[in-house]
């Protein structure tokens, strides 16, 4: 029977609809089974591959730890001494045989397991490298001291062990490294796969096309996500939790875990523990003279010559802003002293910074020494004590060594503090652990947010420089316009956090020039303004400056980013913002642009008023300018913002 031409038509498009459905399904369900291998993959390289490289890690230190224990019991000739090697020796032994096992359960692969058989099976089995040193033990247990000394130092056990968990690692390394390629494949596909179902949805109609892009790209956004976590997790997470970006020393978090080691170690074993808390003397003048990055120059050689007179098995780090620590294991206090004033003369004897600052600039530091157990019986009480001698040292004129002894004596003495008044430059900061609980947040969650800024600086070289101009433009436009000091404050503390959100950020839309930016990239990089005010959002100290962090991109015209507002109704500081950050970024060398010139730069800013800023606010920013150059000085109006005083060697140096 022949059929209508409607309903061919009816039957065509039933039949086109089915077969789009059809395509539509298959895209979905290949698309669900590629992301579940992503997953997969994910998972294995979270749970398994990086856990196993740190377990081999560890196994590494521990032989060489379990050698060197041996080596030096063979040689000893101190009973108690040989005792107690020989007991370490069997923690060791014990510490490493629990590491196998440890990286036993982790591995999933069998040329992971007949990796660590093969070491297993050396080192613990018969006739192994562990039954060998036993047999040398008895040897010398037994008298025989040349004996066993010589079949020790001619074993070749160590080398063996050595290239069989390097064997381990390298099958590590390689697993990893053809995983990652895999999940990249896998990514693609994924990618592939969505533009498809991107495709179909938008044949199948309006509203089932909508439900599904919106499903792809909630997909895509957990996806890439996911991809950065594992950059992140792989070059940079494990460097930045426990090594200071700027020096390459311990960080805090890392000194603090190293001073609760080392002090349950001296009490453990009856050993004296010594601190060094130091810090530049009239830090903040460098800052303020020269810029922050030949601030950084300076705290980086600091650091070096720190660690250059340090003997071996003490430790330096970083604390925090331009305060550094030094850990002295099994040093009593006197001892400390005489290395505390070695390091002060070693950097008073030449000046920082020689190849940034013509002629160099002269640094001296204030050191305070304590010591366990005479001054502390807590990492914390140690630590306080010899931030108590170090602030002596700069009361009484800095460029010296104090102890905690006699910061005790001097705090004693009401005519000497009298005296010294003069000499101070700061409040005593209050420490953590004495402020209530509110304070205490407020230290903890301002201190995350300005760490952040930190991070993005390590990320994209140059931020902090950025932020801190872009701060110092927008405080002098703030006295022009006759703001109060609480308001101009809040303004410069929202330009200095103004690109807070770019953490979120892929490194390559950091580095890339913006006119290779795809449409999605652009996407991205647009939503650093809201997810900056979303973080600042978060701190009830703070949460006052998201309106002028969200829309620091708004145009004067209503066509710039988040909300499309127009005129006046931007926030009158986000407007500053946009002024003094267009202005930085056009005198600044990039690494995808060439600076121009202060003119230049003034002109573009002429030429946008009205459209893309406020014209009364570029007025008042020539204003600005014309002062600078009858003044012939560098901004640095206030850079302390709105840190809590705790806070303070996080931010802003100590004087």
């Amino acid at each position: 029977m022949r059929l209508s031409p409607f309903r061919q038509l009816k039957m065509k498009l039933t039949l086109s609809f089915g077969t789009l459905f059809l395509c539509l399904i298959v895209t979905l369900g290949a698309n669900l089974a590629a992301s579940t291998q992503h997953q997969a993959i994910i998972d294995r390289l979270i749970n398994h591959l990086y856990p196993a490289r740190q377990q081999a890690q560890q196994i590494t230190q521990l032989e060489l730890a379990l050698d060197s224990t041996g080596a030096r019991y063979i040689l000893s000739y101190d009973p108690q001494q040989q005792t107690q090697l020989l007991y370490t020796y069997q923690q060791n032994a014990l510490a490493l045989r629990t590491a196998v096992a440890k990286a036993m359960s982790l591995a999933d692969t069998a040329q992971q397991r007949a990796a660590l058989l093969d070491f297993s099976q050396y080192v613990f089995g018969n006739g192994g490298y562990d039954a060998t040193n036993r047999q040398i033990f008895a040897l010398k247990q037994a008298g025989q001291f040349m004996t066993a000394s010589d079949a020790y130092a001619q074993s070749p056990m160590l080398s063996t062990m050595q290239r069989d968990i390097q064997l381990y690692t390298k099958v590590i390394d390689s697993e990893i490294v053809q995983t990652q390629i895999y999940a990249s494949t896998i990514a693609r596909l994924v990618q592939i796969l969505n533009i498809g179902l991107g495709s179909s949805a938008l044949l199948v109609g309006g509203s089932i096309a909508m439900f599904i892009t919106r499903s792809i790209q909630r997909l895509y956004l957990r996806i890439e996500a996911q991809n950065v976590y594992l950059t992140a997790h792989n070059i940079q997470l494990q460097t930045l939790s426990t090594t200071d970006p700027l020096t390459h020393l311990p960080n805090h978090r890392a000194l603090q875990t190293l001073l609760e080691q080392e002090c349950e170690r001296a009490r453990r074993f009856g050993h004296p523990l010594s601190l060094l808390f130091f810090d530049g003397d009239r830090f903040k003048q460098v800052n303020d003279s020269y810029g922050h990055a030949v601030g950084d120059v300076v705290l980086r050689e600091l650091g070096e010559r720190t660690s250059s007179v340090l003997r071996a098995g003490d430790t330096v780090g970083r604390f925090g802003g331009e305060e550094f620590l030094v850990l002295l294991p099994e040093t009593d206090i006197h001892e400390a002293t005489i290395v505390a004033e070695r390091l002060r003369s070693v950097v008073a004897s030449q000046p920082f910074a020689i190849d940034a600052v013509q002629g160099g600039i002269a640094t001296t530091v204030s050191i305070g020494v304590a010591n366990y157990p005479n001054d502390g019986a807590t990492p914390s009480e140690i630590r306080e004590q010899a931030d108590q001698a170090m602030y002596w040292a700069k009361r009484l004129g800095r460029n010296q060594v104090r102890t905690s002894a006699e910061a005790v004596r001097a705090n004693r003495d009401a005519e000497l503090r009298a005296a010294t008044a003069h000499a101070l430059e700061r409040q005593e900061l209050t420490v953590i652990d004495g402020c209530d609980s509110e304070n205490r947040v407020r230290v903890v969650q301002l201190g995350l947010i300005y760490s952040l800024m930190g991070v993005l600086d390590w990320r994209e070289p140059g931020m902090s420089a950025h932020a801190h101009e872009v701060s110092d433009l927008v405080t002098a436009m703030s006295r022009e316009l006759a703001f109060d000091e609480t308001r101009t404050l809040r303004a410069a503390t929202a330009a200095f956090l103004h690109d807070i959100g770019k953490i979120a950020l892929p490194d390559r839309l950091l580095q890339q020039a913006p006119q290779h930016f795809s449409p999605q990239e652009w996407r991205l990089l647009h939503q650093h303004a809201e997810i900056g005010a979303a973080i600042v959002d978060a701190s009830p100290w703070l949460n006052d400056l998201a309106p002028a962090i969200r829309s620091h991109h708004a145009w004067w015209d209503g066509t710039g980013d988040p909300d499309g507002l127009v005129g006046e109704a931007i926030p009158l500081e986000a407007r500053m913002i946009a002024i003094a950050e267009a202005y930085h970024a056009i005198i600044s060398d990039r690494a995808y642009q060439k600076s121009r010139s202060h003119a230049e730069a003034l002109h573009e800013l002429k030429r946008c008023a009205g459209t893309q800023f406020d014209p009364a606010l570029v007025a008042i920013f020539l204003i600005v300018q014309e002062k600078r150059e009858v003044d012939q000085r560098p901004f640095r109006h206030n850079t302390a913002f709105m840190l809590p005083e705790p806070l303070g060697a996080l931010s802003t140096p100590k004087t």
